[in-house]
């Protein structure tokens, strides 16, 4: 792996590790909003980390390379969707929830599909851009 890689992966958990604090928070407000801003963030992070690579790369990230770094963003998101779920469920301990184990993986796999599409595609952007913007020189 290369240095640059390792960097943008880092730096990916970091923007992730930030989007889910301050959805945590959001949570304890509003569950509903908190869910709505989960997409958003995966994507503002990983698009964070595909311009911090492209700056310090000089190039996009490569198709072997966004799908690495999406695959651990969509492991992320399952392991934190589970525990969400876990936590749902414990904190309904007076009420009967009925919640089959075929619905919870339903919605883990529909998470992480999307998960490795956004991270995916905020990659690619962040990237895209931060070339775009080096290659037009310094503004006036």
């Amino acid at each position: 792996m290369q240095p640059e890689w390792l960097l943008a992966r880092n730096h990916y958990l970091a923007m992730a590790a930030l989007a889910l604090a301050l959805g945590g928070l959001v949570a304890l407000v509003d569950p509903g909003i908190a869910s709505a801003i989960a997409l958003p963030g995966a994507f503002f992070a990983a698009q964070s980390a595909g311009s911090r690579f492209a700056g310090l790369a000089g190039r996009v990230l490569q198709r072997g390379e966004a799908l690495r770094l999406s695959l651990i963003a969509a492991a992320l998101q399952v392991v934190v969707g589970a525990a969400g779920i876990a936590l749902g469920v414990a904190m309904a301990s007076g009420q009967v929830v009925a919640i089959h184990f075929g619905t919870i993986a339903a919605i883990l796999a529909a998470a992480a599909v999307l998960s490795v599409l956004v991270t995916w595609a905020g990659l690619h952007f962040g990237g895209v851009v931060t070339l775009r913007r080096a290659s037009r020189g310094p503004s006036d």
